[in-house]
């Protein structure tokens, strides 16, 4: 027997016979819907449920991050196929990596507003989970909807409001709630007020604060320069002027402290480089919706937002002080009107308009930096139009286009401008109510960025590539993408038990990049190129039962990407995985107990400093939230990397944590 799989059956030897007994004892009826059954608008940007999409999607709701207790938003993708993070475990440095392909491959949206900072080592996404309603992961080609950068795909944060957390007729409560999480000596605490005060009006506010020591590894030793301390708040308003309109004014800050080492994947951290970095960033949203049913031609989702991003950080030897600014100012209009030709074909035509503004601002020593992240300003417009056609009830045909212009603007050098033109098209046939295979073809765009163009200056200033220098490119191509995909999606309904449900999604696909752009660190130059032909292909399974008293999930994932110019591997694949979870739903006690096993294979297509070997992660989990109390108390227990297990991502030159045991509860009234 592999040995990954001793400790998986172990679990499931525990919670077999307690599922047997409790389901002997007593019959509880499961709900409704499935995990893959909630409803996104990532795919299309309009409502559907996950398992109908014609394409990968997986959405992460509120009770799964409570549940989860995320130390980062990064962490919920872990149980996603083709979906990992990198930048190692520190906090503020994760990234997510989307079929392969990450940083700035990846569009990452909070309510709808785009989150587009991306400097050297640091991370990408700075808000609080406790603050999220739901994460839409859509995997694959976005750039038809969403604009240059979604090759890998796309990321949708929506963030909570009071409607989330009132109840029919009330006017106001509270949220608070704690954590402690063992690893890093993690403690952290959040308090939220909601309000109704007439129809018309609802607004929340809250804050979250939490501060952790040095990670600590799976062999007793920990990480230096990982210790950090965050505060966070959210303000909502929601006003609703009539039935079918709703205006919301959101702001979010996030304001962090940490110790860092000189980069993100800083294994010990030189003492004369390690960082006290302050992380500041405010994302602030103004958005209308207008949706009534009987209104055919009118479906409008605005919104127009700004984010800014700061980091300050010091060598604690005094030996530079950097900052980085990024604005972002934006605004995305789309509006969806629904027609049909006779009996047989109904449409649901998207189309709308995006326009951002980008800039950036680099000193160190109070100096421009001109040399690696250059004053500069970066202009995109978009356009685009996509038609959902129903054919036939059982048919469903999706085809768009849209087209970007980019214009980049660096104060002290000659710009670049440029367009592309993305189109999509999807075919899917509901066979049988149970049955539904698609295929899919989309492309993809992303403009060259900044980094890439003009970096210059030293990239190591110690250690085995002490003095290594970036030699920019500022001939640099934007990427494209070229995705085909064939899938197909499974729903049972009373499959082995009265109301039990099965969803299952399969799909394989194949990503060309042309003039994929690639980072190369020699001994002494790091450089900046296109790789002429680059490909991605990959198969991934994503499948979720639920009988009520018992549940289980499997997500796998296996990945291959080439760079068919030189015929070597890509270093940024992570290695194949897959994730199994299986649970019960304890009659009488109102307990959710459950085992989680992440199973990853060795990566061995890599260069000898970059190979990994493989590993099995296992966690358990407790949950429980007594009905008397009407959901007014959840408490939630996990123990993740159970056995203490000593490893190391592929996407990562750090350990990761070792046994970290986190324990929250939540009171809400």
């Amino acid at each position: 027997m592999p040995k990954h799989f001793g400790a998986p059956l172990f679990g499931a030897g525990i919670l077999l016979p307690l599922i047997a007994g409790v389901a002997q004892a007593q019959t509880q009826p499961a709900p409704t819907t499935t995990r893959l059954d909630a409803v996104t608008v990532s795919a299309t940007r309009t409502e559907q449920t996950a398992i109908d999409t014609p394409e990968a999607v997986s959405v992460v709701r509120r009770e799964d991050i409570e549940k989860r207790q995320p130390g980062s938003v990064v962490e919920l993708l872990r149980d996603i196929p083709g979906a990992s993070f990198s930048g190692g475990p520190r906090g503020t440095a994760v990234r997510p990596t989307i079929r392969g392909l990450g940083g700035e491959r990846v569009v990452v949206r909070l309510d709808n507003a785009r989150q587009n900072f991306n400097a050297e080592h640091k991370g990408r996404i700075f808000v609080e989970p406790e603050f999220l309603r739901q994460v839409d992961v859509l995997r694959g080609p976005g750039s038809t909807l969403f604009g240059s950068g979604a090759l890998g795909g796309v990321m949708n944060m929506t963030t909570v409001d009071a409607t989330d957390f009132l109840k029919p007729g009330q006017m106001m409560g509270g949220r608070v709630s704690a954590g402690y999480a063992s690893a890093s000596d993690k403690k952290r605490g959040s308090l939220m007020a909601y309000a109704r005060p007439m129809e018309t009006l609802d607004f929340l506010v809250g804050g979250s604060a939490h501060t952790q020591a040095d990670l600590r590894h799976g062999n007793d030793t920990h990480l230096p320069y990982s210790a950090e301390r965050n505060r966070s708040a959210l303000f909502k308003v929601g006003i609703n002027p009539d039935t079918f309109h709703r205006i919301t004014l959101s702001a979010l800050r996030y304001d962090g402290d940490e110790k860092a080492g000189a980069s993100a994947e800083d294994l010990v951290g030189s003492r004369n480089l390690a960082v006290d970095r302050e992380t500041k960033q405010d994302t602030y949203t103004l958005s209308w919706n207008y949706k009534n049913p009987a209104d055919k031609l009118f479906d409008v989702q605005a919104t127009v937002y700004r984010n800014q991003a700061d980091i300050n950080e010091k060598t604690r030897a005094s030996v530079r002080h950097d900052t980085r600014k990024q604005t972002v100012n934006g605004v995305d209009v789309a509006n969806t009107s629904r027609f049909s030709f006779g009996d047989s074909a109904h449409n649901r035509l998207t189309y709308g308009v995006e326009y951002m503004e980008e800039k950036q601002e680099g000193r160190r020593d109070g100096i421009p930096t001109a040399g690696f992240y250059p004053d500069a300003t970066m202009k995109t417009t978009g356009v685009f139009i996509q038609d959902e056609i129903t054919l036939f009830t059982d048919w469903t045909l999706t085809a768009g286009v849209r087209h970007d212009r980019f214009d980049l603007s660096p104060t002290d050098r000659a710009g670049r401008d440029g367009s592309a033109t993305s189109p999509k098209a999807a075919l899917s046939w509901r066979v049988t109510p149970w049955f539904m295979p698609y295929v899919s073809y989309a492309e993809a765009f992303r403009a060259p960025s900044l980094k890439g163009l003009y970096n210059q200056g030293v990239h190591f200033p110690m250690g085995p590539f002490a003095n290594n220098t970036f030699v920019p490119n500022p001939n640099l191509r934007p990427e494209k993408a070229r995705n085909a995909e064939l899938g197909a999606s499974f729903r049972f309904q009373n499959l082995a038990l009265e109301r039990d449900s099965l969803r299952l999604k399969v799909s394989g696909f194949e990503n060309r990049i042309k003039d994929y752009i690639e980072q190369t660190v020699g001994a002494t130059t790091t450089t900046t190129s296109n790789v002429p032909n680059a490909r991605i292909r990959g198969v991934e399974l994503e499948a979720a039962y639920d009988a009520g008293i018992v549940f289980a999930s499997l997500g796998a994932s296996k990945l291959r990407g080439d760079n068919r110019s030189s015929h070597t591997p890509l270093e940024s694949i992570p290695a194949a995985k897959a994730v199994t979870t299986i649970g019960t739903r304890i009659p009488g006690t109102d307990l959710e107990a459950g085992w989680r096993t992440h199973m990853v294979a060795a990566q061995n297509r890599a260069k000898a400093d970059k190979k990994s070997g493989g590993y099995a992660i296992h966690d358990v989990f407790v949950s429980w939230a007594p009905e008397q109390f009407n959901d007014a108390l959840r408490v939630n227990l996990t123990a993740d990397n159970l056995f203490d297990r000593y490893y190391k991502p592929h996407e990562s030159a750090i350990y990761a944590a070792g046994r970290d045991i986190r324990l929250s509860a939540v009171i809400q009234f």
